[in-house]
């Protein structure tokens, strides 16, 4: 999937999987970007919400949370009790 700076988003990510009865594993994903000018608060991201990976990407840092129980538990919850400014 092509992520582009500055943007977040869910997603469907579908892979091929030999473990897997269907032959693919199919997981929800949350993506967060930033410049990487923004990577201690990326970081803080981490630590503030108890999930979630950070990756440095060039001038862009991706942070990104695929556990389904975090995403339903700790990033929708998060989501819903802040007003989005855009």
């Amino acid at each position: 999937m092509a992520f582009g700076p500055y943007e977040g988003c869910f997603f469907i990510d579908i892979t091929k999987s030999n473990t897997h009865k269907i032959g693919h594993k199919i997981q929800l994903k949350f993506l967060l970007g930033q410049h990487s000018r923004d990577n201690q608060l990326m970081e803080s991201l981490i630590s503030y919400l108890g999930c979630g990976i950070f990756v440095q990407r060039q001038n862009l840092g991706v942070f990104t949370v695929q556990r389904f129980s975090d995403i339903s538990e700790k990033i929708i919850p998060f989501l819903k009790n802040i007003l989005l400014k855009g």
